[in-house]
């Protein structure tokens, strides 16, 4: 008799303990996996979706296990122990998986390898995680463990994001997460009663708890990054607020890898691309002194600027951690661009400098060369380039680089360049290319940019400057007239579309430019759906909606469980879309979601919570479970409708965080309700049942997983979020539509 309320306490612990895991593994390993695939945010969509993947087959199929075995603790003990395990083995997996495939350092991925690599390596804790959830929900009341659960969730990802993160590596933060798990394994094995059972379980879970609390995090953390970073030794390594900054060196040469892409190499640069991008925007001012920077241009850019006789430099990079460690790691050259008086270090938002600076610039350079990810996609935007023209002199230039060729620009390639080169038109006078195997893209209102080379190359020699590549006959042959006509030639046809802040679509073609090296069915997918508009995504939801109404009214005994799933497959979809949405216009109003996923996942989780607590103590206000179901649906309809009007207004400023907060936790609540009332009405108002929870956490994961893959690449970046947003209230509308059907006929 003692042992009830002991074990009752302990179960509850254990609950509150998987939650804590799940969100430290899913944000650890979604960084972790965000590094290995460059930083390109599209991939989330990918990698969230493998973790639900993972999560509903876990949960559908222990869910059925579990209805067949009496001994349903021995069960959880093992897939609790079997997740630790996991979660190094995983993590070791992300860091390796490169060297292991061949594949090159700052070499591109395919979606589709992205997708199968994210499935395998997150398979063994994602499966096991929603495996425990089912498992737990048989054991205690589904609203119970739901509420512990995110409780947890929370916990974790407080902790994760404010304290954990800052202060430990991957590693020592998952050697504790998996110590305390295995812990708690070992406690809760008192409560079972088979004697067999805790023979075979003891000696596991001993086992595992000696292994982490002998092994050393720094060795696995020193090991993997030798083998995840092979071209040298491994001299530093760090997680910032924005990203992962990495030092290798070999013979000599450091390179300064941002997330898991070369962005700084010493001490010997590209010197062409530095020279020419350095002087040419300049060469079309008249008395270039003030210049900004931004992003990108140390160790190479700087110092060639640095050469034109300028009063002052603004070099603005948000993130501190790429030039503290050029600090600790210094050459020659970048030790002379940072102790050069002229340059002006400021570490904060470009897009806030820009909007809140008191004095304009002749020239604004932008550092990066391609928005392969929306944290960069900030900078290539209609909306940015109107505020760099608010910023710049009558007669100052606005210089960026894009991809090119000077043998032949494929459509892919061509339309990369002009749904950003369009924004930039409408939004300055005068826009000149310089064509290459870069294409140096200048803006103005009032230079002219139709010098010739030799009364260009007269205005370098008036300033002192000696560059030996920058001679007249380069410059005639870099500037010849023949190169624009030929590249207007070949761009003939090109897009109509605008890169935006809220409909990145020039981030999508990176992606699909990405596919052409590896994938050519991937790379026709993708070309195939950008063509995507939103009267056709409302088509086709209006035809699954009308075929689900037709199906459930020719089999009218199963149309409330097919109501049901169907209703909370969408509710899947939309937790996801809305995750995804906010992430996404986060990351471009803030630029920091690296730091932030694991707290706003938990914000999320604790308004499904708070959700849950709701719906259990209003649904017996409702004559009629059907009728509470119906009114989340409906509310969640409305919700979405306001966040249509209200998230493309929402600016950047400490004022809005609270409301992307609240944005976040809301959503969390409709997601939450609706899960538990759907398990009871699933399942005939039975508290325990695990085939229940399973089938019904499957329906709505699986709608997780559609919104992940869908909304998150295709989606967004193509209709933009308030695109995405009204196809989203048409469906949830669809679903509501069915239940007020169903509510009415029982």
């Amino acid at each position: 008799m003692c042992l009830t309320p002991i074990f009752f306490n302990m179960l509850e612990l254990t609950i509150a303990i998987i939650g804590a895991g799940g969100i430290i593994a899913q944000t650890v390993l979604l960084r972790e996996l965000l590094v290995a695939f460059m930083g390109n945010e599209l991939t989330l969509g990918l990698i969230l979706g493998s973790w639900m993947l993972g999560e509903a087959a876990g949960a559908l199929v222990v869910g059925r296990i579990a209805g067949y075995i009496k001994e349903k603790e021995a069960l959880l003990i093992t897939l609790l122990a079997v997740f630790s395990v996991a979660l190094l083995a995983c993590t070791a997996g992300v860091r390796m998986f490169r060297p292991l495939l061949g594949i090159a350092l700052g070499q591109g991925i395919g979606t589709g390898v992205i997708l199968i690599s994210s499935f395998l390596l997150l398979l063994p804790v994602s499966f096991c995680h929603g495996g425990m959830f089912s498992l737990c929900c048989s054991l205690a009341s589904v609203t119970k463990t739901y509420v512990l659960e995110t409780l947890g969730t929370l916990a974790g990802g407080i902790a994760l994001t404010w304290w954990l993160i800052p202060e430990f590596s991957h590693f020592g933060i998952l050697c504790v997460t998996a110590f305390i798990s295995v812990a708690a394994c070992t406690v809760y094995l008192r409560s079972l009663t088979r004697i067999s059972a805790k023979i075979i379980l003891y000696p596991i879970v001993l086992a595992c708890l000696f292994f982490f609390l002998m092994v050393k995090p720094a060795s696995i953390e020193q090991y993997t990054l030798s083998r995840q970073y092979r071209q040298g030794k491994v001299l530093d390594y760090r997680n910032s607020l924005y990203g992962n900054v990495v030092v290798t060196q070999k013979e000599g040469q450091r390179v300064f890898f941002y997330n898991g892409v070369p962005d700084v190499t010493t001490p010997v640069p590209d010197v062409t691309f530095a020279r020419e991008f350095g002087h040419l925007p300049l060469l079309f001012c008249d008395n270039p002194k003030d210049i900004m920077v931004i992003n990108a241009g140390l160790g190479g850019l700087v110092t060639e600027i640095l050469k034109e006789p300028v009063s002052r430099i603004d070099y603005c990079q948000q993130d501190s951690s790429m030039v503290r460690m050029l600090w600790k790691y210094p050459s020659k050259l970048t030790s002379m661009e940072l102790n050069d008086t002229r340059l002006n270090v400021i570490h904060q938002d470009p897009r806030v400098v820009l909007r809140d600076a008191r004095h304009t610039y002749d020239a604004i350079y932008i550092g990066s060369q391609m928005p392969g990810d929306l944290a960069s996609n900030r900078f290539f935007t209609e909306e940015f380039f109107s505020l760099v023209r608010s910023r710049l002199k009558p007669a100052g230039v606005f210089a960026f680089c894009l991809p090119g060729s000077l043998t032949y620009i494929s459509p892919l390639l061509r339309d990369m360049n002009y749904m950003i080169i369009n924004g930039l038109t409408r939004n300055f006078g005068r826009v000149r290319i310089i064509p290459g195997d870069y294409n140096i893209i200048l803006a103005s209102d009032g230079a002219e940019f139709n010098l010739n080379p030799s009364a260009l190359y007269s205005r370098f020699r008036k300033r002192g400057i000696r560059v030996s590549l920058l001679n007249p006959g380069y410059l005639k042959l870099r500037l010849d007239s023949q190169w624009i006509d030929w590249f207007r030639q070949s761009t003939t046809g090109a897009t109509r579309m605008i890169n935006r802040d809220d409909k990145p679509v020039a981030v999508y073609q990176v992606l699909i430019s990405w596919n052409k090296q590896f994938s050519g069915t991937t790379m026709a997918l993708l070309q195939a759906f950008s063509r995507i508009r939103l009267w056709m995504v409302l088509a086709a939801i209006a035809a699954w909606a009308l075929a689900a109404a037709a199906l459930m009214a020719l089999r009218p005994r199963r149309a409330p469980k097919a109501a049901l799933l169907y209703s909370i497959s969408t509710t899947g979809f939309f937790g996801m879309a809305m995750n995804l949405a906010l992430i996404y216009s986060f990351q471009m109003h803030y630029g920091f979601i690296y730091q932030m996923i694991g707290a706003l996942t938990a914000l999320f989780m604790a308004g499904a919570a708070a959700g849950s607590i709701i719906m259990r103590f209003a649904a017996p206000r409702f004559k009629k479970g059907f009728t509470a179901f119906f009114a989340n649906e409906a509310a969640a309809v409305i919700f979405i409708v306001i966040c249509i009007f209200l998230i493309p207004r929402i600016q950047y400023g400490v004022i809005f965080t609270p409301l992307y907060l609240a944005l976040f936790f809301i959503s969390g609540i409709l997601l939450g309700a609706e899960f538990p009332l759907a398990v009871r009405l699933y399942g005939g108002s039975r508290e325990r049942d695990s085939r229940a929870t399973g089938v019904v956490f499957c329906a709505d994961l699986v709608g997780g997983v559609v919104a992940a893959i869908g909304a998150g690449v295709i989606l967004l970046p193509l209709l933009g979020i308030g695109g995405m947003l009204i196809a989203l209230a048409v469906l949830k509308g669809s679903a509501a539509l069915n239940i007020y059907l169903i509510k009415n006929t029982k």
